[in-house]
């Protein structure tokens, strides 16, 4: 729940980086809403699945979940770099 919200205040702070002055500040507009919902919901499913591998990791410390761990935490951070999902903004 909290990480909802702090994703959610990442974005919002991007987009109005970028598009406040266009907008209006306090202004959302209906596809950016929509695009937003969509991208926590992958965020936070990823970040999720990414935590509790990490807590098999750092509990067993077993190899199969630090591979885990770390084929997941790469698709979370791409996430965020991925240069189609800035293009919708």
């Amino acid at each position: 729940m909290f990480w909802n919200f702090f994703l959610k205040k990442r974005l919002l702070t991007i987009f109005f980086c970028i598009h406040g002055p266009l907008l209006g500040y306090g202004v959302m507009d209906q596809g950016f809403s929509e695009f937003l919902e969509s991208f926590v919901e992958k965020a936070s499913q990823k970040e999720k699945q990414m935590n509790q591998a990490s807590w098999i990791l750092e509990t067993t410390g077993s190899s199969d979940a630090a591979s885990l761990a770390g084929s997941l935490r790469g698709e979370y951070l791409q996430l965020y770099s991925d240069k189609d999902t800035y293009q919708k903004l």
